[in-house]
């Protein structure tokens, strides 16, 4: 590196404990997965201008570490005034390219935790969404590597919800394929969604999972539901759709009521356990 130019650390990620023994192709598979996941979060990693990223295995007392910098570069030096004004500032390219880099750093933490909001619909933000599965794909103990400054924040959260707090009602004309004391699973021939709005992602012939809460697991709900499947013929039932909560799409159905029911349309309103 020429002496003249500049160098800034932006974080220091952690590739492996002191004693530990990797393959190259498993030490190379978590640098990949750190430059991925860096480029997710410091989008300005991809934009720079003046200066370019530089990779440094580093060996320090806690053990094998990705030392990531910005590096200026030489043919983007300019002739520059040697105190901190502001005007040096503000022409020096490369410490807008830093500026910029940290800005975004400082802003991780607050995206994560909104990703974490059970109160957002991924299927609505492209950017939640890549965070939960993030989020979903790392292991509790070890944490959530959070890359706000030279020294990396390991987030720690509790389990991970499985379905969004909330879902919709569908009146479903369904075939039941098999059935359980618990759920069944049956294939949707129509549904019209009592919202009256476009938010129905379900299709006729999807094979979808049928929780039966509640007083559904009872005698009178399993022989309507058994007498359907063995005589191969459509039920017409209220259902509320249980949206996955990383991606926001339909998860399961939960049986509301059958439509001939007495009160089968004001039980249509009510969500499935957890749901509002």
């Amino acid at each position: 590196m020429n002496p003249e130019l500049k160098r800034q650390l932006i974080v220091r990620l952690p590739l492996a404990e002191c004693g530990a023994s990797l393959t190259p192709d498993a030490l190379q598979q978590r640098i990949n997965a750190h430059k991925r996941d860096l480029c997710a979060d410091i989008p300005a990693l991809t934009k720079l201008r003046s200066s370019k990223i530089e990779f440094r295995h580093e060996l320090l007392n806690a053990g094998l570490w990705l030392g990531v910098y910005l590096e200026e570069m030489p043919q983007m030096a300019l002739q520059l005034p040697a105190d901190k004004s502001s005007r040096f500032l503000l022409t020096d390219l490369f410490l807008q390219d830093v500026a910029l880099v940290k800005s975004q750093q400082k802003g991780i933490h607050t995206r994560i935790t909104r990703a974490l909001s059970s109160a957002v619909d991924p299927s609505a933000d492209n950017e939640v969404l890549k965070i939960r599965r993030r989020l979903k794909s790392t292991k509790r103990d070890e944490g959530f590597l959070v890359p706000n400054g030279p020294e990396p924040e390991r987030l720690h959260h509790d389990s991970l919800p499985k379905v969004l707090p909330r879902g919709y009602g569908l009146e479903a004309r369904v075939r039941v394929n098999w059935l359980s004391p618990k759920n069944a699973e049956v294939t949707l021939c129509e549904v019209v969604n009592l919202q009256g709005n476009d938010t129905i992602s379900l299709t006729p012939n999807t094979r979808i999972k049928l929780l039966r809460p509640g007083t559904h697991r009872r005698p009178e709900s399993g022989r309507r539901l058994q007498e359907a499947m063995d005589r191969n013929c459509e039920l017409t039932l209220l259902v509320t759709v249980a949206l996955n909560w990383i991606t926001g799409e339909p998860m399961y159905l939960e049986l509301v009521a059958f439509v001939d029911d007495n009160g089968g349309q004001h039980a249509s309103r009510r969500g499935p356990k957890g749901l509002t």
